[in-house]
């Protein structure tokens, strides 16, 4: 008989459960597809651009020039002051940052004005990150202010956020990119000198699920990342460069088979559960921020 696992009377994950079957999605990385997605344009910006709008991109360089500068604890300029740059995401985002943040305190170009802070969360998916009094929020905070530092110096955020149960398409891209919107908006209100937010949509999840986390829901998570952004770009939307300046983080998602710039995403960079990243997946994601 199949032996279950219980936690606080809790039915869990059966000890024997099979690895789900991994399969390449059908789906084709939005950098390389020539054609509408279930009714959404393809590309990663407007114009079925894959690279940002050069107006759009001078004002974000513009901003990193002259707006990111260390600041002491108070958010005066400094400086001896700190740049902290905040992650804030799901179980895979924290994972995947790990790796990055210790890559980067490897790089000797480093800034070491640079302090890099992993505040995503595990189980917390986007809708939890909606309410500002949260979980999420207070640890994020909490790792922030470890040693020493504040919320007045964070200045750079990158999210990667999904759901753990979807809606039906092309709900959930709305639902999704409300839920950014959200997350960006209380960010700036807790970090009141937030100048830059770089969103990435999900890698491939190996396996599909129903109104869950696997495909084609991972890969479609691109298209709520692209019209957050797009908005922003266009002027249609109410969230503004005066909030944040905004811009697609690493595209991460990819097949088994290479994509055109030859990032690819096989069944090795992923877990047991078809959903987690292996440690040659984190690598792969901090290799691309």
């Amino acid at each position: 008989s199949v032996i279950i696992a219980t936690i606080g009377g809790a039915a869990t994950v059966p000890l024997h459960s099979q690895r789900p079957q991994c399969g390449n999605s059908p789906n084709i990385p939005l950098t390389d597809l020539t054609r509408a997605y279930r009714g959404l344009d393809f590309g990663l910006y407007p114009g079925k651009r894959t690279t940002l709008p050069d107006a759009h991109l001078a004002t974000g360089i513009e901003r990193s020039r002259t707006r990111i500068q260390p600041r002491d604890v108070n958010g005066h300029p400094s400086g001896s002051g700190k740049i902290i740059l905040l992650s804030v995401g799901m179980p895979n985002t924290r994972r995947e940052f790990t790796y990055f943040m210790t890559d980067a305190q490897k790089n000797p170009a480093l800034n070491r004005r640079l302090v890099i802070v992993n505040g995503s969360l595990g189980g917390a998916d986007a809708t939890m990150w909606t309410d500002p009094k949260s979980l999420p929020w207070q640890m994020a905070m909490s790792q922030i202010t470890r040693g020493g530092n504040s919320a007045n110096q964070v200045q750079v955020i990158w999210i990667k956020q999904g759901h753990l149960q979807t809606s039906p398409f092309q709900s959930e891209v709305e639902l999704l990119r409300t839920h950014l919107d959200s997350i960006v908006r209380i960010a700036k209100s807790v970090f009141p000198n937030l100048q830059i937010v770089y969103v990435s949509s999900r890698t491939r999840a190996g396996a599909e699920s129903f109104r869950g986390p696997g495909e084609p829901q991972a890969y479609e998570t691109a298209f709520a990342v692209r019209r957050l952004v797009q908005a922003q770009i266009e002027g249609t939307g109410a969230l503004g460069v005066d909030v944040a300046w905004l811009s697609g983080g690493p595209y991460l998602w990819s097949n088994g088979t290479a994509r055109s710039d030859g990032f690819v995403w096989d069944c090795n960079d992923l877990v047991r559960d078809m959903i987690h990243p292996s440690e040659s997946g984190n690598q792969k994601v901090a290799d691309q921020l």
